[in-house]
């Protein structure tokens, strides 16, 4: 509205493709505006016009050429894009090693008839390590180092062939 109001409006649709295409978007924008309200009154006319709204995703298209001048910028998300693949791998194998060590884990602790008796260890064993998915997420915990020496101290120090464990 602007180039047209600043260069008028045929010259301001001269300059640029890009132009054209974001006239031509509001002007089915507005067309889609009118019949909207033209069809307000009766409810068997036409059906939505989703065409239409989904034409509007095309300005996502300039987005992306907008993107393309910024080199450094481009350059990372062509990294970014060409690594989720790796990434995707990484986070399955890391899934399936916490996974088999929570199994192990799962036999390995709480099942410990030696220990089972001493409360510090029992307590540790069966808060932290009672089911799969607990003993995943304590893993996962163990694994980013968020306080795990109060997990696995009481263990080891009982047990220290756990510390092979872990």
């Amino acid at each position: 509205l602007l180039r047209a109001v600043a260069f008028g409006p045929i010259n301001a649709l001269r300059q640029s493709d890009w132009v054209k295409f974001d006239a031509i978007l509001v002007a089915i924008g507005l067309g889609e505006v009118l019949v909207n309200l033209a069809m307000a009154e009766s409810s068997d006319a036409l059906p939505n016009i989703t065409l239409i709204r989904i034409l509007r995703l095309a300005r996502l298209a300039r987005t992306v050429r907008l993107i393309i001048q910024f080199r450094t910028l481009w350059l990372l998300v062509k990294g970014l894009m060409g690594s989720i693949l790796t990434m995707v791998w990484t986070f399955f194998l890391m899934g399936t090693i916490i996974f088999v060590f929570a199994v192990l884990a799962i036999e390995l602790i709480p099942n410990n008839t030696e220990n089972m008796h001493d409360p510090a260890y029992n307590e540790v064993a069966t808060t932290w390590f009672s089911s799969v998915f607990s003993a995943s997420l304590t893993l996962c915990q163990m694994m980013t180092m968020d306080s795990s020496g109060s997990i696995y101290r009481p263990l080891a120090e009982k047990d220290p062939w756990l510390m092979l464990y872990f």
